[in-house]
């Protein structure tokens, strides 16, 4: 019997062919005179899963599976259940950015997809039943007229994990030669970093990697624990009130092994982050001196005041951030937030911090992402510690990035770690206070 959803259905002559994901396994049966019969059903555990198509003649079912920093085109022979990789490591298929899937339309069982890599924009490929793969757009072409820097897929441990990380860096880059580092932090905590084109060029108050590495800093951006696409016992690592200090500890040991291994400058190493990953960032600088300069983005900086506000705590959201902890916490044990939030460590911080946040939440859905940073922006002011505020008062968390706070956010970014760990002076247009309404 078939239980669970259908995610793909097939008219072959007589036959209906059905194929679901169930449980980290797909299934593929045929359905005729009121009959289901399995065909095969294939593991795939440890992956996260997308059906996409049959065969023309359904014999194969084609998928994509997310496993760390990669994203697959896989093959299933439907009489069989041999499981075949179609693409290689570090390259991306299907992506929350190119969600277009594959297809197949010929007869010869090819099947059309998008494909690309950290260093090749995505474009339409085509492989044939044999295998042999041929790109099929040059969309890029007319596009992308700038130095692409090198980009390496790094592996170190870190309390005995693996973390898997993308490094960039610049173009002319001499190995063994010592440069300045940042290192950029994503959201979730259970996003990831991903081997896109668009992940390391995007400027939307992401990690802008290639524009940086080709002004001469290497930047690291690294899948710490709790991020997805490693398995649910890596994101159990948040739980047990560790959602801030198991990330940290990868952190530094991300830039421990690039000290190591003659890459990183330590005495011009700077942090920013995105969302959880800009929270993340400013809490790292209130435990360690090591980073010259700091960025929090969007970010929750005051976790004690925004759980209570909300009445569920960021660290139970979800059953692997929680563990053994106590939800309840926020009412009753108010001190546990030593070891979550900016706010309640604000006293260590010596790092200069810029903070950057959008505006039209309050239009949106009525959050106002914004507070926490403005909290921590007048507790870092009081104390001595430099600091600055800006806002994209029409963006929003998750969009509405025009092209004008693009192109601000690039060069504010640049400028201040530019001015925190090479020394430069700050450019008039940064503002010698704090700025809250950017309009553009």
């Amino acid at each position: 019997m078939h239980s669970g959803n259908i995610d793909l259905i097939k008219k072959k002559d007589k036959s209906i062919y059905l194929a679901s994901v169930i449980n980290g396994s797909v299934e593929i049966n045929t359905l005729e005179n009121e009959m289901i019969q399995q065909l095969c059903k294939v593991d795939i555990s440890g992956f996260e899963i997308r059906l996409h198509d049959f065969s023309y003649d359904a014999t194969y079912v084609f998928l994509t599976a997310q496993r760390g920093i990669s994203n697959y085109l896989l093959s299933i022979e439907a009489s069989t259940g041999i499981l075949k990789q179609l693409t290689d490591d570090a390259r991306v298929v299907n992506t929350k950015w190119h969600t277009a899937g594959t297809r197949s339309f010929h007869r010869s069982n090819s099947v059309i997809f998008p494909y690309g890599g950290p260093t090749e924009p995505m474009e339409i490929w085509k492989i044939n039943a044999t295998g042999d793969m041929k790109k099929v757009s040059r969309f890029s072409d007319a596009i992308v007229h700038f130095p692409i820097p090198e980009v390496k897929v790094i592996n170190y441990k870190s309390d005995g994990w693996n973390i898997e990380s993308i490094l960039v860096l610049p173009v002319k880059y001499e190995s063994g030669k010592p440069i300045p580092t940042l290192v950029y932090l994503h959201g979730g905590p259970e996003g990831k970093i991903i081997a896109d084109f668009k992940e390391l060029n995007c400027a939307g108050g992401q990690s802008a990697a290639f524009f940086l590495a080709n002004q001469g800093y290497a930047v690291l951006m690294p899948n710490f624990r709790g991020s997805s696409g490693y398995g649910a016992e890596f994101e159990k690592e948040l739980g047990n009130l560790k959602i801030m200090r198991n990330p940290y500890k990868d952190v530094m040991a991300g830039v421990d092994y690039l000290i190591e291994n003659g890459i990183t400058d330590p005495d011009t190493v700077g942090v920013y982050g995105f969302s959880y990953g800009g929270g993340l960032s400013t809490w790292i600088v209130s435990q360690t001196d090591r980073f010259k300069g700091a960025i929090g983005i969007c970010g929750i900086h005051d976790f004690l005041h925004d759980d209570r506000n909300y009445g569920v705590p960021f660290h139970a959201f979800r059953p692997n951030r929680l563990g053994e902890a106590n939800p309840k916490d926020m009412w009753l044990k108010s001190e546990v937030y030593k070891e979550l939030s900016t706010l309640e460590n604000v006293g260590s911080i010596q790092t200069p911090i810029l903070l950057i946040e959008t505006g039209a939440e309050r239009h949106w859905d009525g959050a106002l992402w914004e507070s926490a940073a403005k909290t921590l922006f007048i507790a870092l002011e009081g104390l001595g510690v430099e600091t600055y505020l800006v806002c994209y008062t029409k963006a929003f968390h998750g969009g509405g990035w025009n092209v004008k706070y693009q192109e601000e956010y690039l060069f504010r970014i640049l400028a201040w770690f530019d001015y925190c760990l090479k020394g430069k002076p700050l450019p008039k247009w940064f503002e010698a206070s704090y700025s809250y309404d950017i309009e553009k």
